[in-house]
């Protein structure tokens, strides 16, 4: 159980990292080094310095510009070892908030499990958070040494970073710790809010929520009075377990579904016709047709099994009518030669040459699929087996010329018999079978309502656009 849910979570923790509409480079941008930014290996450096440091904390995105500058500024290495005692600092702050977001981690945790909810919605909220548990690299007791340097000018960035706005100038008569305050506090209610709106959260995606929670997890319970403290934890506990139940209930998920697509490939027919020849007394093997390059129209309805997505958590069930009516002709060009020889010694040489035969194949299928998903690559791309058992039929003229001779020949002599000029046939065919076949499908989602859904079996492929309803 807990490796399926770490295959539905950990894209979603994943997301939560990229999900911002800024990078810390370019709010920041203002007091970075030219030299840094014109330098596309330097810039692409920096920005993964801090957009990292962002994710732990915001304090931690001023230090790191402050190094990156100084380095920038020093390019004959007067300041190395000045610049490795400041990295090594960093290096030692990042470690204690790391552990610090670990230590919130696990109160988070031991909250959610002590709350009434479904054992198996808590298992994937904590699964969320899991991630971020660590074990500390330094002792969290140290004393900062960096914590009150540039105090006021280290609350300016974090103004900003918190707001997501490009840096203004700064004012050192600017009060930015009480700016920051309330910025934190906007942060705090602004989640409060989209939880409080059963309509807000709803339709709010998965990786903006876990984004408000993660990237400020210090606001939820780790700052503030204890009250206040307890009151925003609750709250981040709440909110992860409603987002854990809206994102793998089963009860949210769409029953109903069409689809349309397209099936390039269908050999579950095989369709080879015997082509008369008028006069004699033989046939030919024409060209084998199959049903494919068919349109094809689906709907579809979802059994739920289980409360949450799984493996056989529902089994999905979906009627289908294909056909190809008749607009992707078969052109070929089949051939026939016989030799025999007779009891007497007479050697028949038969010789049949089609110089023209043009197919026009009819094709239409019904299908009942019934499948069931047996892995999850994420919460929202199934991998799902079944069995599909339906009716194919196959319906076409045979338009065909076509020149025949025979020769006997003994010895050294021939002789022409039969010679034959060109002559046109037509002739209708048709083909049916019922089939039962295994079925795998992929599901890709490409919209909140849309998803592509790719169908393979033994000898046809199918794609797929499904609409839930």
């Amino acid at each position: 159980m807990k490796k399926n849910i770490l295959a539905l979570v950990l894209p979603l923790v994943f997301c939560s990292t990229t999900a911002y509409s800024q990078d810390a480079v370019t709010l920041c941008g203002s007091h970075i080094a030219k030299a840094m930014l014109n330098d596309q290996s330097m810039r692409e450096q920096l920005q993964g310095f801090l957009n990292s440091a962002y994710e732990v904390h915001p304090d931690l995105v001023f230090y790191n510009i402050a190094y990156f500058n100084l380095l920038a500024l020093d390019s004959t290495g007067t300041h190395r070892w000045g610049l490795r005692e400041l990295r090594a600092q960093i290096n030692g702050m990042r470690s204690r908030y790391l552990y610090r977001r670990s230590l919130w981690a696990k109160r988070q945790i031991e909250r959610m499990n002590a709350m009434q909810a479904d054992d198996e919605v808590k298992s994937i909220a904590v699964e969320i958070l899991d991630p971020i548990v660590v074990n500390p690299t330094v002792d969290p007791d140290t004393p900062d040494t960096l914590g009150t340097a540039g105090s006021n000018r280290k609350d300016y960035f974090s103004v900003f970073l918190l707001a997501e706005q490009p840096l203004m100038p700064f004012d050192s008569l600017v009060d930015y710790r009480q700016m920051r305050k309330t910025e934190e506090t906007r942060i705090v209610d602004s989640a409060a809010n989209l939880f409080g709106n059963n309509d807000a959260f709803a339709s709010a995606s998965t990786s903006a929520v876990l984004s408000l929670i993660l990237r400020h997890w210090y606001l939820f319970g780790d700052v503030g009075s204890a009250d206040e403290q307890l009151q925003h934890s609750t709250l981040a506990c709440n909110m992860l377990l409603a987002l854990a139940n809206r994102d793998f209930s089963t009860a949210y998920q769409s029953r109903f579904s069409l689809s349309v697509g397209f099936i390039p490939f269908n050999t579950s027919l095989n369709a080879t016709p015997l082509l008369p020849i008028a006069g004699y007394n033989i046939s030919v093997h024409g060209a084998t047709l199959y049903p494919d390059k068919q349109f094809s129209l689906s709907f579809g309805y979802k059994y739920h099994t289980k409360t949450l997505l799984k493996p056989l958590s529902y089994i999905n069930i979906q009627c289908a009518l294909s056909s190809n009516p008749g607009i992707f002709p078969s052109h070929n060009s089949p051939g026939y030669e016989r030799h025999y020889t007779t009891p007497a010694g007479v050697v028949n040489d038969e010789t049949l040459t089609f110089s023209r035969s043009i197919a026009s194949p009819i094709s239409i299928s019904t299908m009942l699929k019934v499948s069931t998903p047996v892995f999850f690559f994420s919460k929202s791309i199934p991998l799902e087996v079944g069995i599909q058992s339906g009716f194919n039929q196959l319906t076409y003229n045979y338009d065909y010329s076509y020149h025949f001779q025979n020769y006997f020949v003994y010895g050294t002599l021939s002789f022409g018999v039969d010679k034959q000029s060109d002559q046109t046939a037509v002739k209708k065919y048709k083909f049916h079978n019922f089939i039962i076949l295994p079925t795998v499908d992929i599901f890709v989602p490409v919209s909140a309502q849309y998803s592509a859904d790719f169908c393979t079996s033994i000898g046809m492929v199918s794609l797929m656009v499904k609409r839930d309803l």
